[in-house]
């Protein structure tokens, strides 16, 4: 074997761990010092995430994340987790610098983030294949997740924006503002008293039982879905464009036009606007 080759097969190796279980540990627990009125920002990536509301003045962070490895690892791995306070908010972000080529055997990760808060601060969060548990969040609530489900649950505050994609929303109670764009992807809530709805929905579908407030608007564009809409009170004028669409209604609705595009209902009298935008869907109308 000439010099060259020896070179290379001298570096190879010393660059790899061959068979070799590799461990990589975080492990934080403390607590910060936050705006009561700020806001958690929280950006992830595969990790079980819990977050929770309570009477503190501070917030309380664990995060534990471990990764055994066993195989042929070949270059470096580079993870770690920053968390840090700006102008009263709470900051936290993980980072991953990979130069590794690997091929291995077998690998574990556990990775969890558990989040205390004070319950009238704010969420804003950005995940990729990451799953939520959040409860009694009073503050505004802003995610972004790619890959991922979320349950909330006694979430009290009047601002909702959820983008979700590949990824289902399940709430218990909420009210309000609410912003939902969901691709490939299911939202229920249970019992509602929406303001103002702005929903987008591509390949999912939308179970949703909700008052209506006087004046208000709401608006659904669904393409390649099913919208189950029951109105726990009030009324209004429902507009619903469709193509391609079955639309069924229960209760004291009041169709007054129906063509092959375009239907209009009418309930209770009431004076909120729904329109409703399906393209290969079904709708169900229901009043409670």
């Amino acid at each position: 074997m000439n010099s060259i080759l020896q070179l290379i097969l001298i570096l190879t190796l010393t660059s790899m761990t061959a068979f070799a279980q590799k461990n990589s540990d975080i492990d934080i627990d403390k607590k910060y010092e936050v705006n009561q009125n700020g806001t958690l920002h929280l950006k992830s990536d595969d990790a079980d995430v819990r977050i929770t509301g309570t009477d503190r003045k501070d917030a309380h962070v664990k995060i534990h994340r471990r990764v055994d490895e066993l195989g042929i690892v070949m270059g470096e791995r580079d993870f770690k987790v920053e968390v840090t306070i700006r102008d009263g908010d709470l900051y936290i972000e993980d980072f991953e610098q990979s130069s590794t080529l690997s091929i291995v055997g077998y690998i574990e990760e556990e990775y969890t983030i558990t989040i205390e808060i004070p319950q009238t601060m704010s969420l804003k969060i950005r995940g990729d294949d990451d799953d939520y548990v959040i409860r009694n969040v009073n503050g505004e609530i802003r995610m972004k997740v790619d890959d991922g489900d979320a349950r909330l649950r006694n979430c009290r505050g009047k601002y909702f924006d959820f983008d979700f994609d590949d990824g289902d929303i399940n709430m218990d109670v909420a009210s309000g503002y609410l912003k939902l764009d969901i691709d490939d992807g299911d939202f229920e809530v249970e019992q509602a008293s929406f303001t103002e709805i702005d929903a987008n929905i591509d390949d999912g579908d939308i179970d949703m039982k909700t008052s209506l407030g006087n004046d208000s608007s709401y608006t659904f564009i669904v393409d390649d879905g099913t919208i189950d809409l029951s109105i726990l009170s009030g009324g209004g004028e429902f507009t619903i464009y469709h193509d391609d669409t079955s639309i069924s209604t229960m209760g004291r609705f009041i169709k007054t036009q129906d063509d092959e595009s375009k239907s209009t209902l009418s309930l209770n009298e009431g004076t909120a606007k729904v329109k409703i935008r399906s393209d290969d869907g079904r709708i169900r109308l229901k009043a409670i």
